[in-house]
């Protein structure tokens, strides 16, 4: 699994939730205060309620619960789109395929903003099945342009080329990104990390959990890669001032930044190169910073995930002075990244 979650004892879990008088609620609050949750709330309140293990065969099915409101969530997101989330997740599972971009973070905060398209990334081996299946079983229709299908061979992102879909009544865009490497390892060459976040059939996970949450995601790149007075490209400070509006704050590292070092003790006082969320640790989608909510459905099953250890590209400065540093992406597949 992606998350390796702390056990607690059974007395314990009732002792909490006794006292936490959850259960007490009416049905009509708690989905009310569900929706505001996070994905890290939506894990702490499972643990409290003694349920972040229970299979769906012991799942209180009347109770409102997290992996309730994440489904919801996903479930929102993809009407927005009018795909079916039942035959959308299937061809994911077939597919192991995964849906990351603006989608993912909707999912992992609280849906407080509607994502203008989807991103679903899958391996080329599956790629144009899954297209053709997508096509099939939707109204989006394959309609290519001077953007569509272009490739990005030898691009550092493991990114091959892209198929974009429009719906053939409002126009909606779903974007099916090829990659030539493990899906889940392109996210880490994303641009920041609060966009390395993925929905999948069997879960959503946010592997800079306590940091995304709290709306702040660190640049994955060198001032090779953006100059020398980090002057970002034309499409990353659109992004940025599209997040930035949507009270995400986007920064370098924490060095000289007060108003996030105020705002959370841990990034004052972490250990360079072993907090999980400093930008000079490495780390792997199996570490304590992942958060990752599995649906009760796949909780006693075998689930094959990839397993995958990164390193941000950082331009040499957190807490104390360092040399710039690239990153890189490896894969338990023997496929690498390397990050400028």
């Amino acid at each position: 699994m992606p998350r390796n979650k702390e056990k607690k004892s059974k007395s314990k879990s009732n002792s909490d939730e006794r006292q936490f008088g959850w259960t007490a609620l009416p049905l009509e609050l708690k989905e009310e205060i569900l929706t505001h949750m996070d994905i890290n709330q939506l894990l702490k309140l499972e643990a409290a309620m003694g349920l972040q293990e229970t299979s769906a065969a012991d799942y209180p099915r009347t109770e409102a619960s997290p992996p309730k409101e994440m489904y919801r969530r996903i479930t929102h997101i993809f009407l927005l789109f009018d795909l079916d989330i039942e035959v959308t997740m299937r061809l994911m599972q077939q597919h192991d395929a995964i849906i990351s971009g603006s989608c993912a973070l909707a999912a992992v905060l609280d849906n407080n903003f509607t994502p203008n398209d989807v991103d679903i990334y899958v391996k080329t081996e599956q790629a144009r099945s899954f297209v053709e299946a997508l096509i099939g079983e939707s109204k989006y229709d394959h309609l290519p342009n001077l953007k569509d299908g272009k490739e990005y061979k030898r691009e550092r992102n493991g990114i091959a080329k892209s198929y974009n879909l429009t719906h053939r009544e409002n126009g909606k865009k779903v974007n099916i990104i090829e990659t030539s490497v493990c899906p889940i390892s392109t996210i880490f060459a994303f641009h920041n990390t609060v966009l390395m976040n993925f929905i999948t059939y069997w879960g959503v996970v946010c592997t800079y959990g306590n940091l995304t949450c709290r709306k702040i995601g660190l640049f994955n790149s060198t001032s090779f890669n953006e100059g020398r007075n980090k002057q970002l490209t034309p499409k990353i400070e659109e992004s940025r001032q599209k997040y930035k509006e949507r009270g995400i704050k986007m920064i370098w590292n924490y060095r000289g930044r007060e108003d996030v070092r105020k705002s959370w003790s841990d990034i004052r006082n972490h250990v360079c190169g072993v907090w999980e969320y400093c930008p000079k640790t490495s780390r792997s989608i199996n570490d304590p910073g992942v958060a990752c909510l599995v649906f009760p459905e796949w909780r006693d099953k075998d689930i094959d995930v990839t397993m995958v250890h990164w390193s941000l590209a950082t331009e040499g400065r957190c807490k104390t002075n360092f040399g710039m540093k690239l990153g890189w992406v490896h894969t338990s597949e023997g496929q690498s990244i390397w990050l400028l």
